[in-house]
């Protein structure tokens, strides 16, 4: 009952800001209360998702409080240059449109960040990982188990 894949997920989150983005660049005012019940539906699955895979990616609450601190650190911090470019924008072109296509810009990128996010995330639990099991390497597997590699933890009476 478990959801094992979150890819799904990741897509329809993106599918969610792309339809919302698309209605407020092309359709404005007709549609923006359904452009903002998807926005509100994206946002909060997206955070409650990267919520949910800092605690899968790691082995502790506290390492997963940790790179929780730490990843929305620099959320905020980029989050902290969207006013800027968008108000850089609409001063080079006087219209709001080419701020929305930076947001699908974004937006597109969230549908592949998949992969880029899950290998990020294995190398930066990756020490902690083999230093608290004693192994030398580990994998994680399409399920998202990590499967250690400890051939020097064999007994070889």
């Amino acid at each position: 009952s478990r959801m094992k894949n979150q890819k799904i997920l990741i897509y329809f989150i993106s599918l969610c800001f792309i339809l919302a983005f698309l209605l407020l660049n092309f359709y404005n005012i007709k549609f923006v209360v359904l452009a903002a019940i998807l926005l509100g539906i994206a946002n909060g699955l997206a955070f409650s998702l990267v919520m949910l895979l800092f605690s899968m990616r790691t082995k502790s609450p506290i390492s997963a409080v940790k790179l929780s601190g730490m990843s929305q650190s620099i959320g905020y911090l980029l989050a902290g240059f969207g006013p800027p470019i968008f108000g850089k924008l609409f001063e080079l072109t006087n219209q709001w449109a080419y701020s929305f296509y930076f947001l699908l810009f974004i937006s597109v990128i969230l549908c592949f960040s998949r992969g880029l996010c899950r290998g990020m995330m294995n190398d930066g639990v990756k020490n902690e990982i083999l230093s608290n099991s004693g192994c030398s390497s580990f994998k994680i597997d399409y399920n998202n188990t990590i499967v250690l590699d400890c051939p020097e933890k064999i007994d070889k009476r």
